[in-house]
């Protein structure tokens, strides 16, 4: 071969390498993948002490007492747990007039 003819061959060759090698080095150096952690089978309690301590709760409130004399106990009187006894009639107007029409 003549010098004229390897002058093109060993341009292209030159820009293939300058084309393949950034992406031969960027395959080369790219981080392995992490796998996300196996899946954890929890009980219910353990779950919710897991995502208690996520969240930073110090303390939880309590429920119902089943003592009467607690500030929280429970209520099962019927007579006490209705919190509105007595509803407003809805056909009566904030002046007392009483509705008599659609428009009103």
């Amino acid at each position: 071969m003549t010098v004229k003819k390897l002058k093109p061959l060993a341009a292209g060759c030159v820009l293939i390498a300058a084309c393949v090698s950034p992406l031969l080095a960027q395959f080369g150096n790219e981080p392995q993948k992490q796998l996300p952690p196996p899946a954890v089978n929890w009980t219910q309690e353990q779950d919710q002490q897991n995502m208690i301590e996520q969240l930073g709760i110090k303390s939880l409130r309590p429920g119902a007492s089943g003592n009467d004399n607690d500030p929280n106990h429970s209520n099962y009187d019927e007579s006490k747990a209705n919190p509105w006894p007595n509803y407003p009639d809805p056909l009566t107007l904030n002046n007392g007039q009483k509705v008599t029409a659609p428009e009103m």
